[in-house]
């Protein structure tokens, strides 16, 4: 008989393993949907942006109103809720805050007094005052921090239901109701690694796509575009708080994708915003980043040192900085880029959107071995009037200005055992001013620049003259 009772009960713990009939993990799975919020985003086609996501999925009228947990509420612009379609109106709209309350409710407290746990069987009174009665003695008392309540069930949570008034339109085919909203903690950032070889190696560009889901609920996502550009939409959470960058290393990519990764398009222009298109499915947990390869553009890069300053009519110097200049044949939105050269991190730097066969110069830092000195002589001035200084003028009224002449003598130093390419760039801010006669520099708006070359060990001097009206 009991070997008969072990046989029977094997087999009904074996069938409820292969039907996954399992009651408690039915009840926990149960609790966690109540805790963690009741919208279901497992149809959902998504446009990620750099600091939120445009959430649209397809709806039903049996799944309206539309209930919010507190959780998923905080990251909601409320007012971007919308529900579309091409059969419907929308006549109403309603936003309510809805909470059970505890009034009337039996809880327990447990108490701990000189060394004794006490068990009180009290009635919630004012939820608001943390007003209860004790059953026994029937007195009323507040409840103290220190206070461990117990509940005879889950105690009820915030949530927010999103109700419509609608008419529904005849004789159109089209049944397809849309619900769509922005919600500031899905977003995405491009993440570069540049590759610097000899010029005898092409540089390589890898770009990342680092999409982080920072919610409490994992998406899974049917569709999606990330979106890159100058997008001006103010984007902040219902309860004031802003939602800054995750920390590093707080999120790791999905381990539940599928074997063959999504793969993300070239990105296609619109409007002046750029669409990179993710070609399947995919899932982001909740608290993570999931990163993806993007398309690899082909790059152009030319290192050089950059001298770039302002006019000073005194003598001055210092370091040229260690700069490139760099073109892809794609758009490349804005990101962190760590740049590597010869195998060496050897700077990282933030780049904005660059255009498509577009020039961009960036700086990493100081180069010590390069090194500028510039010796500023001012001759004797000049007093003209403002007609002879400035030609389109019409006044009546003819006044006296000052012409300034500096010398300027601009010594450049290579201490590297290698050639080195150096630009270098004079502005004047807010000055009228002229290059005077044959010179390696010239004039370009309101800069004067120059490109030079230096052997290793080499030292260069260079000499310009500028007039310059006061």
């Amino acid at each position: 008989m009991t070997q008969q009772f072990l046989l029977v009960l094997f087999s009904l713990l074996t069938i409820c393993k292969i039907n996954g009939d399992n009651p408690l993990k039915e009840s926990f799975t149960n609790h966690k949907r109540q805790l963690h919020g009741t919208t279901n985003d497992s149809t959902t086609s998504v446009n990620i942006y750099s600091n939120f996501a445009e959430i649209t999925r397809k709806i039903s009228a049996s799944e309206l109103p539309v209930e919010f947990s507190e959780d998923e509420w905080q990251n909601i612009r409320s007012d971007t809720i919308t529900l579309y379609g091409t059969n419907i109106n929308i006549t109403s709209q309603t936003l309510t805050e809805k909470k059970k309350s505890l009034n009337g409710e039996k809880i327990y407290l447990r108490r701990s007094h000189g060394g004794k746990t006490q068990i009180v069987e009290v009635i919630m009174i004012d939820e608001k005052q943390n007003l209860v009665q004790d059953m026994s003695t029937k007195r009323y008392f507040r409840l103290l921090n220190s206070d461990k309540v117990e509940y005879t069930s889950l105690p009820p949570t915030q949530k927010y239901i999103v109700s419509f008034t609608y008419n529904i339109k005849q004789n159109i085919t089209d049944q397809g109701w849309y619900l769509t909203y922005l919600r500031s903690n899905l977003n995405w950032k491009t993440r570069y690694n540049l590759f610097l070889q000899d010029e005898e190696q092409p540089p390589q560009l890898n770009c990342l796509a680092d999409i982080r889901n920072d919610g409490e609920n994992t998406v899974a996502i049917k569709s999606a575009e990330l979106l890159a550009g100058d997008i001006n939409i103010q984007i902040s959470n219902n309860d004031g708080s802003s939602n800054g960058s995750p920390e590093a290393g707080s999120g790791s990519s999905s381990g539940n994708t599928p074997s063959s990764p999504p793969v993300i398009s070239i990105p296609k222009e619109s409007a002046g915003i750029y669409a990179f298109s993710i070609d399947k499915p995919f899932t982001i947990e909740a608290k993570t980043n999931y990163i993806l390869p993007m398309s690899q553009p082909t790059v152009k890069v030319d290192q050089f040192c950059s001298i770039k300053k302002s006019f000073y009519p005194s003598n001055n110097g210092g370091n040229a900085q260690r700069s490139y200049r760099l073109r892809s044949d794609q758009f490349l939105s804005n990101g962190d880029a760590l740049i590597r050269a010869f195998g060496s991190l050897v700077g990282e730097a933030y780049w904005p959107d660059i255009a498509a066969n577009d020039d961009y110069e960036f700086s990493v830092g100081v180069d010590p071995d390069v090194v500028y000195i510039e010796n500023v002589v001012l001759l004797p001035s000049k007093v003209l009037n403002n007609t002879s200084a400035k030609p389109q003028y019409s006044g009546s009224d003819v006044t006296t200005v000052r012409q300034l002449s500096y010398d300027i003598n601009l010594k450049l130093k290579n201490f590297k055992k290698r050639l080195v390419k150096v630009e270098y760039t004079l502005q004047f801010d807010g000055k009228q001013f002229m290059i005077q006669g044959k010179t390696s520099f010239i004039q370009v708006g309101t800069e004067i620049q120059g490109n030079f070359t230096l052997n290793g060990g080499e030292e260069k001097d260079y000499k310009f003259k500028i007039n310059t009206i006061e």
